[in-house]
């Protein structure tokens, strides 16, 4: 358990690691009181199907976070088909919840085509309480290529699923983070063969898609090209 620590200039570059961050992985963990200040995770590119989170890649099992902030920090992600988020990449396997109160970031997080990435984390059974984001998503091509998949981003999360007798899953949540996406062209649909393989599309979720939300507000924008 981490209580009134502040982490300043962490640098992390990935080249061969599948889970990413301060912790590569938590399980059945409480971290409390927790800042990570202008600090960096940084992607070569080479790899895909990894995670990022300035505080873990990815989580297993009960993991409670309470007062954990990222401040003016970056994620730089060049691998393709990555779990992006803030705090946490993704809360992996069925019966692994995490419980997210007081927690924001602040920065930019860019990534490469056929990604997840959201503020604080991208997928996950749970709870998300009083958390804030603000910054920016981007998301671009790879490599300046013509990357044909799909991508999903979220201001807060991608999807946040409700645990067993919890009566909300999001709530006091304010979204500030603007997302971008930066690819040079865009399909939209299907390409003049009618290949459906080459279907472009992209889902964004101003602040996150979950089964039950009350009261929160999303103030970011979403801006393509």
């Amino acid at each position: 358990m981490f209580q009134g620590h502040t982490i300043k200039g962490l640098y992390i570059k990935e080249e061969d690691s599948k889970y990413n961050g301060l912790f590569g992985s938590v399980e059945n963990a409480t971290i409390c009181n927790l800042n990570i200040d202008n600090s960096c995770i940084y992607s070569t590119g080479n790899s895909y199907a990894k995670y990022y989170g300035l505080l873990c890649g990815v989580s297993y099992g009960s993991v409670k976070c309470r007062n954990v902030h990222v401040i003016k920090s970056l994620l730089d992600i060049r691998s393709y088909r990555s779990s992006t988020g803030g705090l946490i990449g993704e809360s992996k396997n069925i019966d692994s919840h995490v419980i997210m109160d007081n927690c924001s970031f602040d920065g930019n997080i860019c990534v490469t085509a056929l990604s997840y990435a959201a503020g604080i984390i991208t997928i996950c059974k749970g709870k998300i309480t009083n958390c804030t984001t603000s910054g920016n998503i981007f998301i671009k091509e790879r490599d300046g290529k013509d990357v044909f998949g799909y991508d999903w981003a979220g201001g807060l999360a991608v999807r946040v699923s409700n645990i067993e007798n919890s009566t909300v899953n999001v709530e006091h949540c304010v979204n500030y983070m603007d997302i971008h996406l930066l690819y040079s062209g865009w399909n939209g649909g299907i390409d003049d063969t009618g290949d459906m393989s080459k279907l472009d599309y992209v889902i964004i979720y101003g602040l996150c898609k979950a089964d039950i939300v009350k009261n929160c507000a999303n103030f970011g924008n979403f801006f393509v090209g």
